[in-house]
């Protein structure tokens, strides 16, 4: 598989299990634009506090920290808004998931020109923090209903894999 594929969709619908599901199914790397900021700013804050284990506690309480994440995304999508999915893609990563502004994203089509996955779980309100895009963005919907098999089959046959 050559093609990139970018992964969105609301928060906590499955897109890392969909795209985790993807790579494994087709020998492939994943990464989410979440693993590129969080790895900066544990980089960041080692440099105040070392050895600290920033990782651990900041993934521990991901959800209180949401806000600081979120600003460290927009701190380095200033200067490239595709940044983050381009360290992903420049790291042999071919599914990416964790995109959300519209800006970034329209950088990463015009860059990359990926093959986009919208990801929405029913029964799951969508949490709109940050999210500027809609499935009208994306080239094909899976629909995963807690059963990330059926969904990940399902995503295999429209990107052409199965």
């Amino acid at each position: 598989m050559k093609n990139k594929i970018l992964i969105i969709g609301p928060a906590q619908h499955g897109k890392s299990t969909v795209g985790e599901g993807l790579a494994d199914a087709l020998g492939v790397k994943r990464g989410s634009c979440s693993d590129i900021i969080l790895e900066h700013l544990c980089t960041s804050l080692d440099h105040v506090l070392p050895r600290w284990g920033w990782r651990d506690s900041i993934l521990e309480h991901k959800e209180e920290m949401r806000p600081l994440l979120i600003a460290m995304g927009d701190y380095l999508c200033k200067a490239d808004p595709a940044a983050l999915a381009g360290e992903l893609y420049d790291r042999g990563v071919v599914f990416v998931d964790g995109v959300r502004r519209r800006e970034e994203f329209d950088h990463i089509v015009a860059k990359y020109n990926p093959t986009i996955l919208w990801v929405e779980r029913s029964g799951v309100a969508p949490r709109t923090d940050n999210l500027e895009l809609t499935a009208d963005d994306a080239h094909h919907i899976i629909r995963n209903n807690y059963k990330p098999g059926v969904a990940i089959g399902a995503a295999l046959s429209m990107i052409g894999e199965k």
